[in-house]
């Protein structure tokens, strides 16, 4: 296991130089690449590349990573990595992605051979895509579950002859996490001078939430025209509960069917796993043939595939 893990950070590192000495300022890249720099003094002293420490080594190929790609996908992932809660930057992402990668690739080389390292490593990449999937929507579900506390709070707040800005600054102190970051940050925008209804809207979309859109719609209409925001809020927040309760129902009566499709998904590679510790010999010829190569990789895309369809069909909407 050391030795993997050796392997694994020894490979990021090259990978790492590699990506450095191919692109960037070329007169930079070679200068580290040779451990040339200038002293105070103006003449030329080295600098071993290998008194470089890991962290280094790491904000560099982040930093080169982050350059390499262009500006809208960098924003995209800069805006998913916020929506999911994370404080890592576009660069550092990639290189935990290319870790799993790595990893993926020197696990399955290590017990299986080169044959299907690629493939796992293709996967382990996908496996952090995932993640990050999953995470975004674990808060964007934590936030619609807050949402009806949430409006509970601001009509109470609103009732007690609060001002707006008030209620938000009791929902940042009050409210629990996603719910009190993304406040936080309203309250924030706001002190820049963004407007509030602006900064509200932009919440929305941020987390998906076409209920809260609707109470920022009402906060809207409320500051335009006038009239008792809190009775407003409070048949609002009726709405979202009674929307909540119906797709609670939903996820309960979808269960089977998601769980069927878990079961479904793992049962093929649970029962190759175990034939082929049991009785190794039986499936060689999967892996030391073209054909049976392009039978192994058929079996994993249909298998891929028919999984995600399942997860279609077996998942809830809003």
């Amino acid at each position: 296991m050391t030795m993997l893990v050796g392997g694994g950070l020894l490979v990021v590192a090259v990978l790492a130089l590699v990506v450095t000495f191919r692109g960037g300022d070329r007169g930079e890249s070679a200068a580290f690449g040779l451990g040339v720099l200038e002293g105070t003094d103006g003449r030329p002293r080295t600098h071993r590349l290998s008194s470089a420490s890991a962290r280094d080594v790491h904000r560099l190929l982040a930093d080169t990573l982050e350059n390499r790609i262009n500006a809208n996908r960098r924003q995209g992932l800069a805006l998913s990595l916020e929506r999911a809660g994370s404080n890592m930057k576009p660069g550092e992402w990639l290189v935990l992605t290319l870790a799993f990668g790595v990893a993926a690739f020197l696990a399955v080389t290590a017990l299986v051979g080169p044959s299907l390292g690629f493939v796992a490593g293709g996967f382990g990449v996908l496996a952090n895509h995932l993640r990050l999937s999953r995470q975004i929507h674990r808060r964007e579900a934590a936030f619609s579950a807050q949402l009806s506390e949430s409006l509970q709070l601001m009509s109470g707040s609103l009732r007690a002859g609060l001002s707006l800005a008030q209620t938000m600054h009791n929902l940042v102190t009050d409210s629990p996490s996603p719910s009190s970051e993304e406040f936080r940050r309203v309250m924030t925008e706001t002190r820049l001078g963004r407007d509030i209804t602006e900064a509200l809207y932009a919440l929305a979309e941020r987390m998906h939430s076409d209920d809260f859109a609707w109470v920022v719609g009402a906060v809207d209409i409320n500051r335009t025209t006038g009239g008792d925001l809190a009775v407003i809020l409070d048949r609002v927040s009726d709405t979202i509960r009674q929307r909540e309760r119906l797709r609670g129902q939903v996820r309960a009566l979808s269960a089977e069917g998601r769980l069927s499709g878990v079961v479904v998904g793992l049962l093929p590679p649970g029962v190759f796993g175990f034939v082929y510790l049991t009785n190794r010999p039986y499936l060689t010829p999967f892996f030391e043939t073209g054909r049976g190569r392009l039978l192994l990789g058929m079996a994993v895309a249909l298998l891929v595939t028919g999984g995600l369809w399942l997860r279609k069909l077996s998942r809830p909407t809003s």
